[in-house]
Protein backbone atom coordinates (compact mmCIF):
# COMPACT_ATOMS: atom_id res chain seq x y z
CA UNK A 1 0.00 0.00 0.00
CA UNK A 2 1.37 3.45 -0.92
CA UNK A 3 1.84 6.18 1.69
CA UNK A 4 -1.12 8.08 0.19
CA UNK A 5 -3.29 5.00 0.78
CA UNK A 6 -2.35 5.05 4.47
CA UNK A 7 -3.35 8.69 4.64
CA UNK A 8 -6.68 7.80 3.03
CA UNK A 9 -7.20 4.99 5.55
CA UNK A 10 -6.52 7.40 8.43
CA UNK A 11 -8.87 9.97 6.89
CA UNK A 12 -11.62 7.35 6.57
CA UNK A 13 -11.22 6.05 10.14
CA UNK A 14 -11.06 9.41 11.92
CA UNK A 15 -14.78 10.22 11.47
CA UNK A 16 -15.65 6.80 12.92
CA UNK A 17 -14.05 7.87 16.20
CA UNK A 18 -15.07 11.49 15.74
CA UNK A 19 -18.71 10.52 16.27
CA UNK A 20 -17.84 9.85 19.91
CA UNK A 21 -15.75 12.98 20.52
CA UNK A 22 -18.59 14.85 22.24
CA UNK A 23 -18.92 12.10 24.86
CA UNK A 24 -15.18 11.57 25.29
CA UNK A 25 -12.07 13.74 25.63
CA UNK A 26 -9.98 14.36 22.50
CA UNK A 27 -6.43 13.90 23.80
CA UNK A 28 -4.65 14.31 20.44
CA UNK A 29 -5.98 15.64 17.14
CA UNK A 30 -3.13 15.84 14.62
CA UNK A 31 -2.87 14.98 10.92
CA UNK A 32 -1.25 11.62 11.71
CA UNK A 33 -2.85 10.59 15.00
CA UNK A 34 -6.12 11.00 16.87
CA UNK A 35 -6.69 9.74 20.44
CA UNK A 36 -9.82 9.67 22.60
CA UNK A 37 -9.93 9.23 26.37
CA UNK A 38 -12.69 9.14 28.95
CA UNK A 39 -13.81 12.54 30.23
CA UNK A 40 -13.72 11.43 33.83
CA UNK A 41 -10.45 10.90 35.62
CA UNK A 42 -10.58 7.55 37.29
CA UNK A 43 -7.33 5.60 37.54
CA UNK A 44 -4.90 7.54 39.76
CA UNK A 45 -6.57 10.76 38.71
CA UNK A 46 -5.86 10.14 35.02
CA UNK A 47 -8.21 9.76 32.09
CA UNK A 48 -8.50 6.29 30.58
CA UNK A 49 -7.49 5.71 26.95
CA UNK A 50 -10.51 4.66 24.89
CA UNK A 51 -9.50 4.54 21.22
CA UNK A 52 -7.05 5.98 18.74
CA UNK A 53 -5.72 5.98 15.22
CA UNK A 54 -2.10 6.49 14.22
CA UNK A 55 -0.73 6.68 10.70
CA UNK A 56 2.78 5.30 10.37
CA UNK A 57 5.10 5.02 7.38
CA UNK A 58 4.05 1.47 6.57
CA UNK A 59 0.64 1.04 8.22
CA UNK A 60 -2.28 2.64 10.04
CA UNK A 61 -2.99 1.41 13.56
CA UNK A 62 -6.45 1.47 15.10
CA UNK A 63 -6.58 0.98 18.87
CA UNK A 64 -9.82 0.09 20.65
CA UNK A 65 -9.42 -0.51 24.38
CA UNK A 66 -12.94 -1.88 25.04
CA UNK A 67 -11.89 -4.96 23.04
CA UNK A 68 -9.09 -5.47 25.58
CA UNK A 69 -11.21 -4.68 28.65
CA UNK A 70 -14.20 -6.74 27.49
CA UNK A 71 -12.86 -9.77 25.56
CA UNK A 72 -16.41 -10.92 24.81
CA UNK A 73 -16.60 -8.10 22.24
CA UNK A 74 -14.16 -10.07 20.09
CA UNK A 75 -16.96 -12.49 19.22
CA UNK A 76 -18.46 -9.76 17.03
CA UNK A 77 -15.25 -9.16 15.05
CA UNK A 78 -15.24 -10.56 11.52
CA UNK A 79 -12.56 -13.16 10.64
CA UNK A 80 -10.98 -10.72 8.16
CA UNK A 81 -10.61 -8.00 10.77
CA UNK A 82 -9.49 -10.52 13.38
CA UNK A 83 -6.52 -11.42 11.12
CA UNK A 84 -5.44 -7.76 11.28
CA UNK A 85 -5.45 -7.80 15.09
CA UNK A 86 -2.04 -7.34 16.71
CA UNK A 87 -2.00 -7.73 20.46
CA UNK A 88 -5.23 -7.42 22.41
CA UNK A 89 -6.59 -4.09 21.18
CA UNK A 90 -4.68 -3.01 18.05
CA UNK A 91 -5.63 -3.51 14.42
CA UNK A 92 -3.19 -2.76 11.58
Amino acid sequence: MAAADYSAAFTALKPVLGRYASRLYVRVDKPDHYYLETKSRSYKGERTFFAGIRAGKSHVSFYLMPVYSYPGLQKGISPGLKRRMHGKSCFN
